[in-house]
């Protein structure tokens, strides 16, 4: 019966009632009652004395617990009481549920906001103590980057005429430090992927490179050489020029862990 009719119409059920009155449902004998008498519960399920209760959560109807005889015997009121209580538990069990589950979210942003406001207050310490060179900045951003990307490698790339050079990089791994950097520099062109994100002054996020379009083939082809396979780049913004980018990369194709241009928003800088 579940297999052929999955979900049982509310006016030819017991629920019927239920829903409208919150109230629980108790018929001694389904088959002599309309609407109920020819239901496919009586007569493929068996079902002759049934007994619905609601769970309410502060009168508001979240679901509801049924159950039923084979023959008509009325259930008691102990037995009508123990379903009840039932109901409760199971309403607060949902109730637990979801607090705790609001309460991991709560935890997790708070987290992510300390950990940026944590990073943003390294990179100004640097900042204030050097203010005359950019350098232990650019260390100090792409180091907290990968504090906020453990699975990633974080650089920056500066515009230097008609060329991008990489003014830091971080990885976990030296080696993939290394490789990024044999990648630059890079012109400045459409064809090149921190390139189009300076020119349009914009986020380019690709999760799989070499899915990339076909106007970025140059780029792609420059990037997977180094042996990664995602990449997001953010503009970074003085004014309305773009001087330079921050790139989150990852060797694995996927999508940015934090996205819309919050990647770099531990920086410092006027965005």
């Amino acid at each position: 019966m579940r297999q052929r009719d999955p979900i049982i119409p509310l006016d030819k059920s017991i629920l019927g009632p239920l829903v409208r009155t919150k109230r629980l449902v108790h018929i001694a004998d389904i088959t002599a009652e309309e609407p109920y008498a020819g239901s496919a519960l009586a007569k493929v399920g068996g079902m002759r004395t049934a007994l619905a209760v609601p769970m309410l959560r502060e009168d508001q109807l979240v679901g509801a617990i049924g159950i039923y005889n084979n023959e008509v015997r009325p259930f008691t009121v102990k037995q009508i009481e123990l379903l009840t209580n039932f109901a409760a538990q199971a309403v607060i069990a949902i109730e637990n549920a979801r607090l705790l589950n609001e309460l991991r979210q709560r935890t997790a942003d708070l987290s992510e906001s300390l950990e940026q406001q944590t990073a943003t207050s390294e990179i100004l310490d640097v900042i204030s103590n050097s203010p005359t060179d950019s350098q232990p900045a650019f260390n100090a951003i792409v180091r907290s980057g990968l504090r906020l990307f453990p699975d990633a490698a974080i650089m920056i790339g500066l515009l230097d005429g008609d060329v991008i050079r990489a003014a830091a990089i971080a990885d976990a791994d030296p080696a993939g430090a290394e490789a990024l950097r044999a990648r630059m520099p890079i012109p400045l062109s459409r064809e090149f992927i921190t390139s189009t994100a300076i020119l349009d002054r914009r986020e380019v996020d690709l999760p799989d490179v070499r899915k990339a379009p076909a106007e970025l083939a140059a780029g792609a082809k420059n990037f997977l050489a180094s042996g990664y396979r995602a990449q997001t780049v953010v503009p970074m913004m003085r004014g309305e020029a773009a001087i330079g980018t921050v790139n989150v990369v990852r060797r694995r194709p996927d999508r940015c862990p934090i996205s819309s241009g919050n990647c770099c928003a531990f920086l410092p800088i006027k965005r």
